[in-house]
Order: structure tokens, then C-alpha cells, then sequence
């Protein structure tokens, strides 16, 4: 078993095993299972966000929850270890950065300590792992925040998803070869053959065929657009939907590159 690289955990996914040096405000996760507590969570989060609804915290949330467990998984994948993700060992900060002024979101391990597992029983351990992190951990989040907030529960698996392939991205791009393929055959089995009953769904959330559109900033790379709406246009000084929404019409998205090429050739 190789250590665990916590700083990059720590500096790639928001998955941190010490406070943030500028934590502003913090709960367990099981905490947000009491209405109460994420009442106290969301309206906090929502004003500093300057959000005009309730519902922009929860996909703000899941975005950040995705790129989370996208560093859980590179754990298993490259350390062929857990961690204990209990939803009581795991803490949500909220942290201020003051250089680009603004609010965060990582999550603490209370209990860092990890569990290897032999490669023999490698196959059995992930799909069971796999298993109880959604069933005990971001299946309970996601019907719980959708409750609350009052959002259909594929919105939040939409921003979850997304933040799961962004962070997939970053850890493949710093791999050996030797290394992608493990990380790419735990990303398959975690995107194409976890069960539906799992998410109590119809269908695998993290099985998506993504729309590909034409990037902003190079006519010659293609970007994700997004599952679902990161609902940004509702937050006090927004300047309208993201570039890769999906609630943008094809006219709309004209619009945005166009607006772009006139700004940079000012």
C-alpha cells in the first residue's frame, strides 16, 4: 500500500483530515440530516452567496460533493484503501478565501486513519465499498437537500455528476500510464456498472452521454455542458446562465460567443 497524498486531496478535491485555516463555519455531514441544522446550514451559505433561493445551495453543494468524492475515490483507486466516510466522520467547512474573495466549501475527515484491502479480494471490496458510500452516504445527502430546498433530487445528481468527471479529469491528467489504468477501470465500475437499485433510480446517475459543445475561449476544443443547471443566474449580480448550461437555448449560446470574441478583440 502506497501513503495516501493528502495534500493533494487536500489542494484537488476539498478533502482536508485538518481544519481550513480560514473555516468560517462547520457541521458534520449526519448534522444535515436534521432539518434544523441544514436550515441553519442553507441560510447561511445562501447569504453570503447572495442567493435568491434556497435550492442554489444545494447544487452548489453537490458540485463540491462530486470533486469530494472523486478524491475518495482516487484513494481507493491508487492506495487501494477506504477511509471512513461515515456521514458522522466527515465535516462540511465553510472557508473565506481573501485573495479571490470567496466562499468555499471541503470537507474534513474527523478520522483519517484508512483501511487497506489485499488485491485478492480487491473485485468484492470495491463494489461493496462503492456500495455503501451511496447508500449510506450521498444517496441520504441528495434526498435530504432535495426535501429542504425543494428541487428535484436529478438536479443535485446532475451537479454531483459533474464534479465527479471535472475531478476524474484532474487526477487522470497527473497519472503515469501505469497508473491511469486502474484509476480508469474503478471509474468505469463506478460510472457504468453500480446498479440502479443502488441510487434508488431507474438508471445510474454517473452513466451519462454528455452533450459536447464548442469551448468559449477555443474553437477547437470541446467542453461537458453541464447535466443540470448550477442555478448561478440566481444569485444577486449574476450576468445571466453559465456558457455550459443546459437551460440555454442554441441562440442564447450564440449569444455568449459572440459576446466573448467582441470582448477579447476590444
Amino acid at each position: 500500500m502506497t501513503k495516501v497524498d493528502y495534500s493533494l486531496l487536500e489542494e484537488a478535491f476539498y478533502l482536508r483530515i485538518t481544519d481550513h485555516p480560514h473555516k468560517v463555519f462547520a457541521l458534520s455531514l449526519r448534522e444535515l440530516q436534521d432539518g434544523t441544522r441544514l436550515d441553519e446550514f442553507i441560510e447561511y451559505y445562501g447569504t453570503i452567496q447572495k442567493a435568491t433561493t434556497r435550492q442554489v445551495v444545494s447544487t452548489y453543494f453537490f458540485k463540491f460533493y462530486g470533486w469530494f468524492f472523486s478524491g475518495v475515490q482516487s484513494v481507493m483507486s491508487l492506495n487501494h484503501s477506504e477511509l471512513q466516510i461515515e456521514l458522522d466522520n466527515i465535516e462540511l467547512q465553510v472557508f473565506y478565501n481573501k485573495e479571490y474573495d470567496y466562499y468555499g466549501l471541503c470537507f474534513k475527515l474527523m478520522d483519517a486513519s484508512e483501511r487497506s484491502v489485499s488485491k485478492g479480494d480487491r473485485e468484492k471490496w470495491r463494489s461493496q465499498y462503492q456500495a455503501s458510500i451511496f447508500t449510506k452516504n450521498v444517496v441520504p445527502l441528495i434526498e435530504c437537500f432535495a426535501k429542504q430546498t425543494n428541487i428535484r433530487e436529478r438536479e443535485l445528481w446532475g451537479q454531483f455528476v459533474i464534479g465527479v468527471y471535472y475531478g476524474h479529469d484532474k487526477l487522470v491528467s497527473s497519472l503515469t500510464c501505469q497508473q491511469k489504468s486502474g484509476v480508469v477501470d474503478d471509474f468505469l465500475f463506478t460510472t457504468k456498472r453500480i446498479p440502479a437499485e443502488v441510487f434508488k433510480l431507474q438508471k445510474n446517475p454517473l452513466d451519462i452521454e454528455f452533450t459536447m459543445i464548442e469551448s468559449l475561449t477555443n474553437s477547437d476544443e470541446l467542453v461537458r455542458m453541464k447535466p443540470s443547471c448550477c442555478l448561478y443566474y440566481l444569485t444577486d449580480g449574476a450576468k445571466g446562465k453559465c456558457y455550459t448550461c443546459p437551460r440555454l437555448t442554441k441562440s442564447e449560446l450564440e449569444e455568449k460567443r459572440q459576446e466573448y470574441l467582441v470582448s477579447v478583440n476590444k
